[in-house]
């Protein structure tokens, strides 16, 4: 039988009174009745080889309250109302052998309303840190003004939202290797702006108005299609 335990999250800022919030952590048993111990994520990681326990822990806090659960709820409702819910502002899982997955992170803009993206990164790594976690994958498949976040944020800051916790570089699609995805984000960190200017033009791209506006908008003149990337997330207060 599956085990399920809940641990409330507390902390107040100045000024304010006590925030509570719920960490639910769920024990799945990944033994299937062929007794083969399945985890598509570290199939995906190329972790196809590790001897992965039949032991999971889900560590999630939902958008709101589950009132529903309690320690007598079936394991079919557990798994429908944790397991498939797309809305948790965090879940991530740890292998018993120390490998893990973080599945979801929202912040104020995936609904939060009382921890940002970053607070509920800062969670998680304190998490993994008292257990000992040993390796931590993620999917970054967020989308911001219209483009994949990690490709915007790359092209700023030469390293995806994530990279500020420690998450690198670990399986590309496509076969692309570490060394031609790190090539690629220097090379358009570094393009240099006119360049960037002249390729729209061939193209006959609408985006010459705005991007004057975001030229004469900063405080330091702009030189490089990545100058350009860190002053358009930052006019659209892009944080997760």
């Amino acid at each position: 039988t599956n085990r399920l335990w809940t641990l409330p999250l507390s902390w107040s800022e100045t000024g304010s009174k006590q925030k509570t919030l719920e960490l639910y952590v769920y024990e799945q048993r990944m033994v299937l009745e062929t007794d083969v111990v399945i985890c598509d994520n570290c199939r995906v990681a190329g972790w196809n080889s590790h001897p992965v326990c039949n032991l999971t822990y889900h560590f999630i806090i939902p958008a709101r309250k589950l009132e529903q659960l309690n320690s007598r709820t079936s394991d079919a409702v557990l798994r429908t109302t944790l397991l498939e819910n797309q809305t948790h502002l965090l879940h991530g899982t740890l292998h018993a052998n120390g490998f893990g997955h973080l599945l979801r992170v929202n912040g104020y803009e995936g609904g939060s309303l009382l921890l940002s993206g970053r607070q509920m990164m800062e969670v998680w790594t304190n998490l993994c840190t008292l257990l000992k976690a040993r390796v931590v994958t993620v999917e970054d498949v967020s989308h911001k003004c219209g483009l994949p976040y990690r490709l915007l944020h790359s092209i700023a800051y030469k390293s995806t939202w994530y990279g500020k916790w420690g998450y690198s570089f670990c399986r590309g699609p496509f076969n692309i290797s570490e060394s031609k995805w790190k090539n690629a984000v220097n090379r358009l960190h570094s393009l240099p702006l006119s360049t960037f200017k002249s390729e729209l033009q061939k193209h006959n791209v609408q985006f010459l108005p705005s991007l004057s506006h975001y030229e004469e908008g900063g405080k330091h003149k702009l030189k490089t299609l990545g100058d350009l990337m860190v002053q358009l997330l930052q006019k659209a207060n892009v944080t997760l």
